[in-house]
């Protein structure tokens, strides 16, 4: 995000409690399973929270997927998982098994369909077990800014994943309008 001057919005200025609350979820995030929800009406900054929150995790070394959703995007299947993920190096894959490989390899459209169609239970199992083995690695955090606006198929895989991930080092970032 940018406030139009060519520069990103990541500091939020005069925002002390916010930034004391992102440094706390951080730091339990570091060790166990985390949850930030920030809640409000569109122009409050919530972008601009979510986007500090990524720059002070990747400062502290910690692993960071995310999607930043439009309304535009809405109806697209896997739009929002193929963001995700988009920024792991290939070789991050390698520890899923075929099955869940090639589900998640064609959600996120690296891989050509064929035959039929991957169920969102493997593309859901896969994500659990590529989250979970970056973990064991480093401390991850993902971030869904505009979650309202997620696609419906990103929303379930990425749900049924982190629903069993419990105790494993992951912070979840959710922005959203109210409602």
């Amino acid at each position: 995000t940018s406030a139009g001057y060519g520069w990103p919005m990541t500091d939020p200025v005069g925002r002390n409690s916010e930034r004391d609350l992102v440094a706390t979820f951080l730091s339990a995030a570091a060790s166990a399973t985390s949850v930030l929800s920030i809640e409000g009406e569109a122009g409050i900054g919530k972008t601009t929270l979510c986007n500090y929150c990524i720059a002070e995790a990747r400062e502290s070394g910690t692993l960071v997927l995310s999607c930043h959703p439009s309304a535009a995007e809405s109806p697209m299947s896997f739009a929002g998982l193929t963001d995700l993920l988009a920024g792991l190096d290939e070789t991050a894959f390698d520890v899923l098994p075929a099955p869940q490989r090639r589900a998640l390899a064609i959600a996120t459209l690296r891989e050509e369909p064929s035959g039929t169609p991957p169920h969102e239970r493997a593309i859901g199992t896969a994500l659990q077990t590529l989250v979970g083995s970056l973990a064991a690695s480093a401390p991850i955090v993902i971030v869904l800014d505009d979650a309202h606006w997620l696609d419906r198929a990103s929303a379930e895989v990425v749900g049924f994943a982190l629903r069993r991930l419990s105790g494993v080092p992951v912070g979840v970032l959710t922005s959203r309008r109210p409602g």
